[in-house]
């Protein structure tokens, strides 16, 4: 017995040592590995391979090359690590040491409906969890992984690693991090698995927005798992945000609460036009696993709105949505929108209780700007069930061209529609009411009756007063995108602008298919009528007459007839129509006569004729005596003329040709064009045309200039398909042609020779070229006997869609002068690489005085070599331009600057701009310019200072400045700031005759042909410079004599005129009046931001005559000035002035002075005379209304004068003293010759006069 036990145990042992061997030549050795992992590969349920194994299986195993595949699920791995210590386990630790893949690829296969599941029960946890090895786990890696879900985008992930270990109960997470594209995270922490369970981690993470931007955020993960669990975050970047959450009770009954504080959110990112304009807020949530609840508050601003304010009260449930006091506030405009509603019954039909009210909504939000739309106040009601809710809406709207509303609005429906709608809006005095039915699916459909009664227009359009009203039924549909539609005006009554109003018909579209049904609209002497058919063919007659335009529409006169028919199929339909009118007139536009009859039929089948003649036509300010068009013929012979007659230009054309197979070929047999600055020009020969839809060309059309010479001929061909070329030739144009737009002193001869070419291939390549010359040209200003011959000027340019180049050549052998510029651009289609030269040398600048006859220069030159480089984005200027040694003489301010000095340099650290310098002599004062300027945009930035620079110095008038001033001139504005002081000016204007006219400050000047001066256009000017006087300002003019002082500053922008804030006063001096010298107390012009031309004024004059003192004193304004005598003793007004003004009492004065002395005392009876002059020529509709006077008092008289049209002028005058009264009749024969009559009881008379103006 005991032998067999013993057997048995050596069997045992022996069959451990077999199995310890078997174990240890597996795992132990590589090869051993190797066949595991063989004897596994079958029994797997996808297929694996892997290209190598390295290693063993109780230590170190790599596979390179790794495959596994199984239906639609692929893996691919370039490489995995598995490194454990198996001799760990024998201290009660299990040790991964390193565990990862490197290079992964794995494509998921599609996802299966997973079953419905039902709630997992409560989570129990034991009071602690015992685990019978130690673990720990140093590396578990991916790199470089790349996992692709079924049907949507791979996820990247650069690398991922995660270590831990385990202390007894406490499991440690030393590192689980995260790298990838779109961001980066990083966890570590640790739970205890005994008590409470309770844990603490920290968590940092960095997510990358494309296009937006990174948000990083950092915080922890603290509490237990039996407790309570909390959740901190501190986000940055995108957003400052602030997040805090708790969960209590994670394990049976939870609850939650969340905290969202937003202290910083900038929307750039998102929405551009939201720059600048951040918001802030705060969320607070609460709740269950069956409910939640919570307010939300946000503050920010929106662009053209302002302050924007946003708070709610959140409740929600299975059951029902709550939306409470949810109210968004406007502050800057007061606008108020609340919203409070309840959706209940949620899982079963859902019920709804929603209210919304506003109050100062308007559209545009900003209140500085006229509201287009605005509503005070406003209530929308839905209540009931989904599938039978009631609507019901009241809101009172107005806006700038919005006439103020009251709307109500009752609607019971559902889903698809309202089965019954009423609308009613009273406004304008009366209401509108629309009723019926309308659906939106399964397709939109309707039926309504619109009414509208009492309806008075002039309540907000006050040139539109009327009472009227109408009755329209509609129903319709729209099935698979086909308009179905009947209207029917049933009736339109009232009046409008007195005039009665009338109307009904009947409307009805079916598809494509459209028929009028004795459609009949009266207004006053206004008739329009309509029936026919408009489908696959036409049928339709209209009818309009209205025979006087004055009593319906403002600012309109006239009468006008037409009538016409369309006919035929609807894609070659015939229109004939006729229309007349006379004395048409609206808004300044006016045609006084309008005759014409056309017959077009698009498919020929009978000859067209068209016949058009207007007269006297007035439209956007040109003036156009007569205009006709007339043609006609058959598809194969037709032509057509044109003839245009007004003072600007004559135009003369005819049009000869046929349409053969879509093409119209012909030609232009006639063109005759005369303008009184290019003089009368002709066509040569008949020019060939053919127009198509996909081509045109012109052979030879020739113009010559029969007054002066020249020729200019255009020939070319276009397709849409195809090669198109075109060419140009310019010869021998006089350059006398230029004489309106030169100086009048200068006289110009020669001509403009130029040949222009441009092709199109037909793959859209273009190519062009072009040259011009100016040949036999010289300048001459013969009243000083100056002159210069231009020996050589041309400009030469050609490109194609990739480069372009130019050329100009200018020479003057007379003066040794010379520029030659050149510029090209490269790469037009991409960054447009620039290239470019300016070489300029002047010896001789006297020719200036040619072009510029208001100056002299009697010396200078100019030499320049500037540079062009870069691209058009960003160019660059390299070089200089000087002129040095100038000297200009200025005839007509009497100055003369001396040694001149300009140069324009590049700069270094601004390859855009150019610095600029210079200087100048005048007076022996000298003025200096600074700066930089930017010749591409253009813009420029100069500093000028100067020291007692004569800017004057005429016999009469001498002024020196000392400027600080900086100027800046970009394209839409010129902005000057700083100060000019006038230290030293002498102001003597010349004696003005005794028969001297001044011009009234109305007039406006018109040109010898009778047109206003146009307005002045440009860069707005932004001015805000201080004007200061000096000590040595003296002033002798029309009897003032002494020195002023003071200061002002003006300013100017865009909006208003330019204004000014100041004073300008007298310091010492006197004023002469009628012989008489008078001593000035004071005297200032004071400005207080109003017109520069409109100063307050505060003057005080006093003389001494024996015993005797009198004086005036001046108040109020330039415009509206209020003058006042005093006198010690008191006197009358008469005696006042004649002491002033003589120095001796009324009775002591000679007749010449009393009639001087009536003609003041009528002017100041008469002050603020014109005010109500101008108040009476709008009550009377008179066009003048003033005083007239002679010597005396008894000569004043009234007159009223009256425009009976454009060119004819009465005035009527009566005496106001003596019974005298005479008639003046004025009538413009011509625009030169004017014809007057003076009828009077005095006596009669006629004259003509003839007036010439330059």
């Amino acid at each position: 017995m005991k032998r067999w036990t013993l057997r048995v145990l050596l069997g045992l042992l022996l069959l451990l040592l077999l199995l310890l061997g078997a174990v240890a030549a597996i795992g132990l050795t590589e090869t051993g590995t190797s066949w595991l992992v063989g004897r596994v590969q079958p029994l797997l349920p996808g297929e694996l391979s892997y290209r190598d194994l390295r290693g063993r299986l109780l230590g170190r195993l790599e596979l390179e090359g790794l495959e596994y595949r199984q239906q639609a699920l692929q893996l691919t791995a370039g490489r995995v690590e598995f490194a454990w210590t198996p001799a760990a386990l024998l201290q009660g630790r299990l040790q991964l040491d390193s565990v990862g893949v490197d290079v992964l690829d794995l494509k998921l296969p599609p996802g299966t409906e997973s079953p419905e599941q039902t709630p997992p029960a409560t989570l129990q946890l034991p009071d602690s969890i015992a685990v019978p090895l130690q673990i720990r786990v140093d590396s578990i890696y991916g790199r470089q992984l790349r996992i692709e879900p079924y049907g949507a985008e791979p996820l990247l992930i650069d690398s991922v690693e995660l270590g831990l270990h385990s202390e007894g109960r406490r499991l440690v997470l030393d590192r689980f991090d995260i790298s990838a594209p779109q961001g980066e995270l990083a966890l570590a922490g640790d739970v205890d698995a005994a008590g409470d369970y309770p844990l603490d981690f920290s968590l940092q993470w960095r997510a990358v927005l494309p296009e937006y931007g990174e948000l990083s955020g950092s915080g922890g993960l603290t509490g237990s798992l039996r407790s309570q669990l909390s959740l901190t975050q501190q986000l940055q970047g995108l957003a400052d945000l602030a997040l805090e959450a708790q969960l209590h009770d994670p394990l049976g009954a939870p609850q939650w609460q969340l905290t969202l504080d937003l202290t910083r959110f900038d929307p750039e990112p998102f929405v551009a036009e939201l720059a600048g304009h951040a918001l802030s807020g705060k969320v607070e949530l609460q709740g269950g696993l069956e409910a939640a609840s919570g307010t939300l508050s946000v503050d920010g601003s929106l662009p053209d709105v302002g302050a924007v304010a946003l708070s709610a009260e959140l409740e929600a449930s299975p059951e029902q949505l709550r939306l409470g006091d949810a109210r968004i506030r406007l502050p800057d405009t007061g606008a108020l929108i609340s919203i409070d509603g309840l959706v209940s019954a949620l899982r079963t039909a859902p019920q709804l209780d929603l209210r919304l009210d506003w109050q100062g909504l308007r559209y545009p939000l900003p209140k500085d700007v006229p509201a287009q739309f605005a509503s005070d106040k406003g209530e929308l009601r839905i209540t009931g069930p989904l599938e039978d809710y009631r609507l019901e809406l009241v809101a009172a709207l107005a806006g700038e061209q919005v006439p103020a509303a009251d709307l109500t609005l009752e609607g019971q429906g559902n889903l698809q529609g309202f089965s019954v709608l009423a609308l009613r809006i009273d406004s304008l005095g009366g209401e509108l009411t629309l009723d019926g039915q309308a659906d939106w699916a399964p397709q939109p459909a309707w039926k309504l009756q619109a009414r509208a009664r009492d309806i008075d227009p002039g309540l907000q359009w006050p040139e539109w007063q009327g009472t009227l009203g109408f009755s329209l039924a509609t129903e319709g549909s729209l099935a698979d995108g086909v308009p179905q539609l009947l209207a029917t005006l049933e009736s339109l009554s009232g009046q409008l602008r007195d005039q009665p109003l009338s109307g009904e018909g009947k409307v009805q579209l079916q598809g494509s298919d459209l028929t009028i049904d004795r459609l009949q609209l009266g207004w006053g002497n206004a008739k329009l009528a309509a029936s026919g058919q408009a489908g696959e063919q036409l049928a339709l007659d209209w009818q309009l007459e209205a025979s006087d335009l004055a009593t319906l529409l403002p600012d309109a006169a006239g009468k006008i007839s037409a009538r016409g028919t369309l006919s035929g199929p609807r894609e070659t339909p015939a229109l004939a129509a006729d229309i007349s009118a006379a004395a048409l007139a609206f808004q300044g536009n006016r045609l006084e006569q309008l005759n014409g009859a056309l017959a077009l039929d698009l498919g020929w089948r009978s000859p067209a004729r068209i016949d058009l003649e207007a007269r006297n036509i007035l439209a956007a300010g040109q003036s156009i005596d007569s205009l006709s068009l007339v043609g006609g013929g058959a598809q194969q012979d037709h032509s057509l003329d044109l003839s245009l007659d007004s003072e600007a230009a004559t135009l003369a054309m005819r049009l000869e040709g046929g349409l053969f197979e879509q093409q119209w070929r012909g030609r232009l047999s006639r063109l005759e064009l005369e303008q009184p600055e290019a003089g009368r020009w002709t066509l040569e020969a008949p020019a060939a045309l053919v127009l198509a839809a996909g081509s045109a060309s012109s052979e030879s059309l020739c113009l010559a200039a029969q007054n002066a010479g020249g020729r200019l001929c255009v020939d070319g061909q276009w397709r849409a398909a195809g090669e198109s070329a075109g060419k140009l030739r310019l010869e021998r144009l006089p350059l006398a042609l230029l004489s309106p737009w030169i100086p009048t002193a200068t006289q110009i001869e020669g001509f403009v020779n130029a040949d222009a070419r441009a092709q199109l291939a037909a793959g859209g390549a273009l190519s062009y070229q072009a040259h011009l010359t100016l040949d036999e040209t010289r300048l001459t200003l013969p009243d000083e006997g100056l002159a210069f011959d231009l020996d050589e000027a041309r400009i030469d340019a050609d490109g194609n869609q990739n480069r372009g180049q130019a050329e100009l050549v200018l020479r003057l052998d007379d003066v040794d002068g010379r520029m030659n510029a050149s510029v090209a651009v490269d790469d037009l289609q991409g960054q447009g690489k620039l290239s470019g030269q300016l070489q300029l040398a002047l010896e001789d600048l006297s020719f200036i005085s040619v072009l510029v006859p208001d100056i002299r220069v009697g010396g200078g030159r100019v030499n320049g070599d500037i540079r062009l480089a870069g691209n058009l984005q960003q160019p660059r200027i390299s070089g200089a331009l000087a002129l040095d040694d100038g000297r200009v003489e200025v005839p007509a301010s009497g100055i003369a600057l001396e040694l001149l000095q300009l140069k324009l340099r590049d700069d270094p650290a601004r390859p855009d701009h150019m610095l600029l310098e210079g200087s100048a002599v005048s007076g022996g004062g000298e003025l200096s310019l600074s700066g930089d300027l930017q010749p591409l945009l253009p813009s420029a930035r100069i500093d000028i200072r100067g020291d007692r620079f004569q800017a004057v110095g005429t016999p009469e008038i001498q002024v020196y400045i000392s400027p600080q001033m900086q100027v800046e001139y970009r394209s839409e504005r010129i902005a000057v700031r700083g100060e000019l002081v006038v230290p030293e000016a002498m102001i003597t204007p010349p004696t003005v005759s005794a028969g001297a006219v001044t011009v009234s400050p109305d007039a406006v000047i018109v040109d010898a042909d009778g047109e206003p001066e146009p307005l002045p256009f440009g860069p707005v000017m932004d001015l805000s410079l201080r004007l200061t006087l000096g000590e040595k300002v003296q002033v002798d003019a029309f009897g003032f004599r002494g020195r002023l002082t003071g200061s002002m500053m003006l300013t100017e922008d865009a909006r208003r005129v330019t204004r000014a804030t100041g004073n300008i006063g007298v310091a010492t001096g006197e004023y002469t009046l009628y012989g008489q010298d008078m001593a000035i107390e004071r005297g200032s012009l004071v400005y207080t931001g109003g017109p520069v031309d409109n100063p307050g004024l505060n003057l005080r004059v006093r003389r001494e005559v024996e015993d005797v003192i009198v004086g005036a004193s001046v108040a109020g304004s330039l415009r509206q000035p209020s003058f006042e005598l005093f006198s010690q003793p008191s006197m009358p007004d008469s005696s006042k002035l004649s002491y002033l003004m003589f120095g001796r009492a009324p009775g002591a004065s000679t007749t010449g002075e009393q009639a001087a002395l009536a003609k003041l005392a009528l002017s100041l009876g008469r002050e603020g005379g014109s005010a109500v002059g101008e108040k009476l020529t709008e009550t009377l509709n008179i066009d003048e209304i003033g005083f007239g006077g002679g010597d005396t008092l008894e000569e004043t008289s009234l007159y009223l004068g009256k425009y009976l049209s454009p060119r004819l002028y009465i005035k009527y005058g009566v005496g106001l003293l003596e019974p005298t009264s005479e008639f003046v009749m004025r009538y413009q024969l011509t625009k030169k010759l004017v014809f007057e009559s003076n009828t009077g009881t005095e006596d009669s008379g006629a004259d003509l006069f003839y007036s010439l103006e330059r």
